[in-house]
């Protein structure tokens, strides 16, 4: 993710850049914030590194431009080149960086976020800040990455043991996410780096924060899943035993699921 506009000065103003200074709605700045951190997520990394290398692979040696005149011809961009590219990458890199300075101007002239809870600019950042989040679980990279097995099982249990189903799981869902998203952060960092992006050390470790967040509720969200279809499961169970004993009661059975996810005889519990 990056800029999200906090009311922070992470970018400069877009009149630097040419653009309108009307103001833009927040429909306009939620969908600009979410396409911004889209472009920061593993698949879009992934493309970019895929874009650059192609262009590399396919150019000629004539294809390439002195650096010299790049960085004169692209400076008002905010490009700046340490070495001859050909045409072909420097049109990526044009396209992002054009991409960018668009997504970045509607932000700003939208509404400012602020970290006072007793503004409004406080619930605008809460929509950008959730806009963001979702954004990035849309990308089933980061949540596939939300899953490494860092905690193993018997700890996890002896978690569950002291602390609950709950809070074990939304502590062991923040380890694997925050390991997840520092092992993705490399990708992403290099491929906004390679197109001369703006994002910086405070976008990693708010990309990091949010795989932490995702890692915690999707172990709590499937955890709870996991929990019904298991009562469900214990409840018909206990049904079809009544029915075929002839017992008729309309108690409801009742359904310990540390028990039932680690009995006495099974192999964690045995270790």
């Amino acid at each position: 993710m990056a800029n999200l506009g906090f009311g922070l000065n992470i970018n400069e103003t877009a009149q630097e850049y040419g653009h309108d200074q009307y103001g833009m709605s927040l429909f306009q700045t939620l969908k600009a914030v979410g396409a911004e951190n889209w472009n920061f997520n593993p698949i879009s990394s992934i493309g970019i590194h895929w874009d650059l290398q192609s262009a590399r692979r396919d150019a000629d040696k004539s294809d390439y431009i002195d650096r010299q005149e790049l960085n004169t011809k692209y400076k008002d961009l905010g490009l700046f080149f340490m070495q001859d590219e050909p045409q072909s990458v420097v049109d990526v890199m044009v396209k992002e960086k054009k991409e960018e300075k668009k997504r970045q101007s509607i932000i700003q002239r939208g509404p400012a976020g602020s970290w006072n809870p007793f503004s409004g600019g406080f619930y605008v950042g809460g929509a950008k800040l959730l806009t963001g989040l979702g954004v990035s679980m849309l990308d089933p990279i980061n949540l596939g990455m939300s899953f490494i097995p860092i905690v193993g099982q018997a700890k996890f249990a002896a978690m569950v043991g002291k602390v609950g189903f709950t809070t074990a799981r939304l502590g062991k869902g923040a380890i694997e996410g925050m390991v997840g998203a520092t092992l993705l952060e490399p990708l992403i960092y290099s491929a906004a780096k390679s197109v001369k992006a703006d994002y910086g050390l405070v976008d990693s470790f708010l990309n990091i924060g949010f795989g932490t967040v995702i890692g915690g509720g999707l172990h709590v969200g499937v955890g709870k899943l996991k929990d019904a279809n298991t009562a469900r499961k214990f409840k018909n169970k206990v049904t079809q035993a009544r029915e075929n004993l002839n017992i008729k009661s309309d108690v409801e059975p009742e359904l310990n699921l540390y028990k039932e996810y680690y009995p006495e005889n099974s192999k964690i519990m045995m270790h």
